[in-house]
């Protein structure tokens, strides 16, 4: 759910960052989780990657905690991992970690 530009030129007219600086403090989750793998990073780290807590309303796994009265107005509604070298599609329906 990193909803920002990362290329310099793109950059420069993104308003994403001033709107919704989670996206930020998304994509510094996924670097520090990811540094270094590669394609080394098997399916199940990326799949742990997509199931991260890390920043509360605002991780890039995001659902309202179990038994919430409707304080978080949104989530994540769906993770696409791709693995082309294999061929393999995983999609999930709602959070990855399955709303836990």
């Amino acid at each position: 759910r990193t909803n920002h530009f990362l290329a310099p030129e793109p950059a420069l007219g993104d308003t994403e960052p001033a709107a919704a600086p989670g996206s930020l403090a998304r994509y510094e989750v996924l670097r520090h989780r990811l540094a270094g793998r590669g394609r080394d990073a098997t399916a199940e780290l990326l799949a742990s990657v997509l199931r991260d807590h890390t920043g509360g309303a605002y991780a890039i796994c995001s659902h309202p905690p179990a038994g919430a009265d409707g304080e978080q107005e949104f989530q994540t509604l769906a993770s696409v991992r791709l693995d082309f070298a294999a061929c393999d599609l995983d999609v999930t329906d709602g959070p990855p970690c399955g709303g836990s």
